[in-house]
């Protein structure tokens, strides 16, 4: 999917403050001496400001517009400076940016105009040739190690850049554009170069207005969990349901997880999400408990990050004191993307979760950065194999040689083993004779109310 989200705030940051300013006439052409000199100046960097780099921009602007001479604006972020400012704090963050601004400093003269934005990021007006080169040199300059303190920094950069005029024809849209540039440089990795496309202007207004929307989900109940069945392969009887989140979105419709999610986690909203996530599963756990269920079970999803939060296991034992349920019914699915993560530490936390009873399963296998190692090392109870590993099962050798074969490690490491995503009785077959133990898809049922699970958990069976 096109992610663009991960600057979302300072786009739409730098969009109102661009908005705020444009009918302001001390920004324009004439004005530059109106302003104190400290006005002007970051005071992190000592560069030019935003607020003075505006300004420059539309005199720039100004003077081409006779003739329609172009020239391009670049915006130059580093992606990873978040982590730095979380790990060592905001004078080691300064230290980080002055620093880099003095090599930028050092690399950018001529008539090119190099000016700050806010506290990670900067701009160059560059009217030389080849924005491209000079892009890629001042990647390079900037993801050299950095020395602080004793310390070494690796930084990583992308840039935006968009052109005058062919872009826009005004400071507001070439700020906007170039940042969306950069947005879409961050969609490529780090050390990439981003270009502003038409009609992108739209698709981030609409996922704002999603983000906004998304902050009041849950107080207007608009968020609930459908379970979709899990099911014993030789028996066909229910043996558990997998808790997926849904939103309702009240002019919308339903808004898929896939688009609501990635939004969620880049606008800090997704601790709330997951709070309500295990709240709620817990919740229903207890309800079908009361409606008569026999030790009924299911699985929730964490993302990666999740397994980072130091106070993950009180909230999922204080939750389970609170609806008195057995931890022992429950089961926390994380992606094989978690693999990235310290592995160490990753461990540390299944483990604590582990002792309460709760079971954990290594979801997306096939599709992600697991190994065999992983799943020893970190002692996962289920083995969920990815959909991917099964879309052409019956017509596909190669296929089923790879899934034969991991279906046997996961026997012989002792680990249940499922597969998701089943949609044909020729899969189902297939899966039975190479040992697979659950599976669940929409061969058997899509995902359903909780009210809908209980009639299933009770009916013991499925109707296939």
């Amino acid at each position: 999917m096109f992610d663009i989200l991960k600057i979302i705030h300072s786009i739409v940051r730098e969009v109102f403050t661009i908005s705020k300013y444009k009918n302001n006439r001390s920004f324009h052409s004439g004005a530059l001496n109106s302003f104190p000199s400290t006005i002007l100046v970051d005071e992190h960097t000592g560069l030019p400001n935003f607020t003075y780099g505006r300004r420059v921009l539309a005199q720039r602007m100004d003077e081409k517009k006779a003739d329609m001479r172009s020239f391009v604006l670049l915006k130059i972020t580093i992606t990873n400076f978040p982590k730095i400012l979380n790990s060592f704090g905001y004078t080691t963050g300064n230290k980080v940016i002055n620093k880099t601004s003095e090599r930028l400093k050092q690399h950018i003269s001529g008539g090119n105009f190099l000016f700050s934005s806010y506290l990670d990021g900067w701009f160059v007006i560059y009217e030389g040739d080849n924005p491209q080169k000079i892009a890629e040199e001042i990647i390079e300059w900037i993801q050299r190690p950095l020395q602080i303190n004793g310390q070494t920094f690796l930084l990583n950069c992308n840039i935006g850049i968009s052109a005058y005029p062919d872009d826009g024809t005004t400071e507001e849209d070439l700020l906007k554009y170039v940042t969306i540039a950069t947005s879409n440089a961050t969609s490529l990795g780090t050390g990439k170069i981003g270009h502003y496309f038409p009609n992108q202007s739209e698709e981030l207004l609409k996922r704002f207005q999603l983000a906004n929307d998304l902050h009041q989900s849950i107080t207007q109940s608009e968020l609930y969990m459908e379970y979709q069945p899990k099911i014993d392969v030789k028996s066909l009887q229910v043996t558990g349901a997998e808790a997926l989140i849904r939103w309702k979105h009240p002019v919308l419709g339903n808004i898929s997880p896939g688009v609501f999610i990635p939004i969620a986690i880049e606008t800090g909203f997704e601790e709330y999400i997951t709070v309500f996530v295990i709240d709620e599963t817990i919740r229903q756990l207890k309800q079908w408990e009361k409606d008569g269920v026999s030790h009924p079970c299911v699985s929730f999803n964490l993302a990666p990050h999740n397994l980072g939060n130091p106070h993950l296991y009180d909230l999922i034992k204080v939750t389970i004191e609170k609806y008195d349920v057995s931890p022992h019914h429950l089961e926390i699915e994380v992606t094989e993307d978690s693999m990235r993560t310290d592995r160490d530490k990753m461990k540390n936390t299944i483990e604590r979760i582990q002792s309460l009873g709760i079971q954990f399963s290594l979801d997306d296998m096939g599709n992600g950065f697991a190994s065999v190692k992983d799943l020893v090392h970190l002692k996962f109870d289920t083995l969920k194999i990815d959909r991917s590993l099964i879309d052409n099962l019956e017509d596909n050798e190669e296929q089923q040689i790879v899934l034969r074969n991991v279906l046997e490690m996961s026997k012989n490491l002792k680990i249940k083993s499922l597969v998701e995503g089943v949609e044909r009785k020729g899969q189902l077959d297939l899966l039975k004779a190479f040992g697979c133990m659950e599976v669940q898809g929409f061969y058997f049922s899509p995902s359903v109310s909780g009210e809908e699970m209980g009639r299933w958990f009770r009916n013991n069976a499925c109707p296939k």
